[in-house]
């Protein structure tokens, strides 16, 4: 649900880009690979870091829901 409010925010600064600094489409798609990098990777650290506690025995986040999101993935 993070990566959700960074790629709003990526397409806001998409539209700011366009409008207020000229930038053509082959500008706006060299961002594409920091995009994807701020939108996935800032949300990715603390769901990584919270499994970890969960699997090393601290009381985590997940809980009882960490086999049912591994199979969404496989």
């Amino acid at each position: 649900m993070m990566a959700d409010s960074f790629w709003i925010f990526c397409m806001a600064n998409n539209v700011w880009l366009t409008f207020f600094r000229n930038h053509n489409g082959q500008q706006l798609r060299s961002l594409e690979k920091y995009y994807i990098a701020i939108c996935y990777g800032i949300p990715f650290l603390p769901a990584f870091v919270y499994l970890m506690l969960d699997s090393i025995g601290h009381r985590g986040i997940y809980g009882e829901a960490v086999v049912s999101c591994f199979c969404l993935f496989l």
